[in-house]
């Protein structure tokens, strides 16, 4: 995107400028996101939107001094009487970011945040094939959020969710950004990941981008995860009234997965089991067949499989299809 503004016409520049400075601090960059929004207000010394996002950055930086300079570039714009109710305005605004800035210097430092992503370290890994191996991910970060919101009057219905790694992968084709976005749907319950544990199954590709970063990584390596997506609403399979005004009860739930796609049918059979489910019973009671077709040097989670067969007091059955 540099490219792209270094070629852009002067008036398209600073709006180039300005949407990449709020790309960047959306990315936790908030340095490089100050050094896009300064060329701006270069140009344009009483912008007040560009001064505004200034401030907004300045205050996560703990930069009292760069807020100190807006407060005066303030009073030398709002000089003329009929301006006292906008500089009254953003005087206010510019003290409650000068606030929070001296409320970060005196607060332990903190790692920068991206928006609605949470930090876990690598704590193991397992490998369960040629190429495929589980990644054991931990976190103490509160803001890893939940797969499940509940509180406040919400309906919980039961899901498959996933959620969106970042790769750190440096320069590449996908954006201006120094990563890349993978979404993993864990084989770990929502319950585990309240707890702060995460296992993603995920298949190594030599010239996959995010795998192939993620499978360098040494034990204790922090890795940036989204907060849980709903990939899909189990209600649909679930008979309740007020969805289902038709009463219609499955006799039975088909699975057509594969590949590492298998990861699908953990997060479905843990709406099984009790303990894994949420609530206090199983919302699926009826019998599960399970299709699956992988590589036959990469079959997935046999043992699981098994188990689920041999164990459970619900009916499963399995049928693995293998290609060369």
């Amino acid at each position: 995107m540099s490219d792209q503004i270094s070629i852009a016409p002067a008036g398209r520049r600073l709006k180039l400028q300005r949407e990449f400075g709020e790309l960047l601090y959306k990315a936790g960059l908030w340095e490089e996101a100050v050094d896009q929004f300064l060329r701006v207000q270069e140009a344009a010394p009483s912008n007040i939107e560009t001064m505004m996002a200034l401030a907004q950055i300045f205050s996560k930086l703990g930069r009292t001094d760069g807020l100190v300079h807006l407060e005066n570039q303030v009073m030398r714009i709002c000089c003329d009487p009929e301006d006292f109710r906008l500089e009254l305005e953003l005087s206010s605004r510019l003290s409650k970011f000068r606030a929070e800035a001296e409320a970060v210097l005196t607060d332990i430092p903190l790692e920068r945040r991206i928006e609605n992503y949470a930090i876990w370290h690598l704590e193991s890994v397992t490998a369960v094939s040629q190429h495929s191996a589980i990644y054991h991910l931990i976190s103490k970060d509160l803001k890893r959020g939940t797969p499940n919101p509940r509180g406040r009057g919400r309906s919980v219905w039961s899901k498959v969710w996933h959620t969106t790694l970042l790769a750190e992968v440096g320069a590449n084709a996908e954006g201006p950004l120094l990563w890349v976005e993978r979404d993993y749907t864990p084989i770990s319950t929502s319950q585990e990941w309240e707890r702060g544990h995460c296992d993603l199954l995920v298949k190594v590709y030599k010239d996959g981008q995010a795998t192939s970063w993620l499978s360098r990584q040494p034990l204790g390596t922090r890795i940036w995860l989204s907060q849980p997506l709903r990939t899909l609403g189990v209600p649909s399979l679930v008979p309740q009234s007020e969805l289902n005004e038709t009463g219609f009860r499955p006799a039975s739930y088909l699975l057509l997965l594969a590949g590492t796609g298998i990861v699908v049918a953990e997060q479905v059979l843990h709406h099984t089991e009790t303990g894994k489910c949420f609530g206090a019973s199983p919302a699926l009671t009826a019998p599960i067949r399970l299709i699956q077709s992988c590589r036959s040097d990469d079959v997935l989670m046999t043992s699981e499989l098994l188990g689920w067969c041999n164990e459970a007091v619900q009916w499963y059955s399995v049928l693995l299809l293998f290609s060369l």
